[in-house]
């Protein structure tokens, strides 16, 4: 259950009772007559009020308001503050780390409404950007003080496409590079879902130049003329430039 109650008996610090909530409305048993209480409701591990009752009698209905949730639609977006990213993955977690919402962001890099708990004083959330467990980025304390909608821009450091030409060596064993008299050879590069986004020819130097590709994850293919893979590595880009040394050739 997310929501749960902590009940305090008169002016102790610990709690009497921690009960998750299951239902609402709850029958909540066990609590000595004449006291008075403090009832603490939380989301998650999010404060979410609080309130007192002296209890007198036997059976007793108590009624408990929290304030509605707030709804925050999220935008991720490139570092030129414009080009959306999509089909990444947004995930709301609360200053400890608990997920609280998520969603992947659509073609204009979007995520749907999010209704999330108030914050209170100085708690908040921090918002994850991943696109790959190695790539990922924090958007740092988000605070929910009003039920009604907002709309979060979030521009993470990462370029659009990687300004750098990426360096990708080919080696035969583990100290020398591939030459063309061990072959012609291309270096493919896959997305995630497996589809070819670029090639590049292997120089007779045994490298090869790879331009023009987005922030991500890759499979980096070395393929021989007869169009065997000798070779692959996952990779993950993100900066603007990375040196790939690929080996053995056999």
């Amino acid at each position: 259950a997310d929501m749960s109650l902590k009940i305090y008996r008169d002016s102790e610090k610990t709690p009497l009772k921690e009960i998750q909530l299951q239902s609402n409305p709850i029958s909540i048993t066990g609590l000595p007559l004449n006291h008075k209480y403090k009832i603490e409701a939380y989301f998650k591990d999010l404060y979410q009020g609080v309130n007192y009752y002296e209890l007198k009698q036997t059976k007793n209905d108590f009624e408990f308001k929290i304030k509605s949730p707030g709804g925050i639609k999220l935008g991720v977006f490139y570092n030129d503050n414009e080009t959306p990213i999509n089909n990444v993955d947004v995930i709301v977690k609360t200053m400890n780390g608990k997920i609280v919402s998520q969603d992947k962001t659509d073609l204009n890099g979007h995520t749907v409404i999010l209704w999330i708990p108030q914050t209170f004083n100085d708690e908040y959330y921090n918002v994850d950007v991943v696109i790959d467990q190695s790539i990922k980025f924090s958007y740092k304390k988000l605070q929910i003080r009003s039920y009604d909608k907002q709309d979060i821009k979030i521009v993470t450091p990462w370029p659009k496409i990687i300004d750098s030409a990426i360096t990708v060596e080919i080696y035969k064993d583990a100290k020398t590079k591939v030459s063309k008299s061990d072959g012609n050879f291309v270096v493919q590069i896959n997305d995630k879902k497996k589809n070819k986004i670029t090639e590049s020819q292997v120089s007779s130097r045994g490298d090869a130049t790879v331009t023009n590709i987005s922030v991500g994850t890759y499979a980096f293919h070395v393929v021989s003329k007869e169009s065997k893979i000798m070779a692959s590595k996952k990779v993950s880009l993100f900066k603007k430039s990375l040196t790939f040394r690929q080996s053995p050739i056999n």
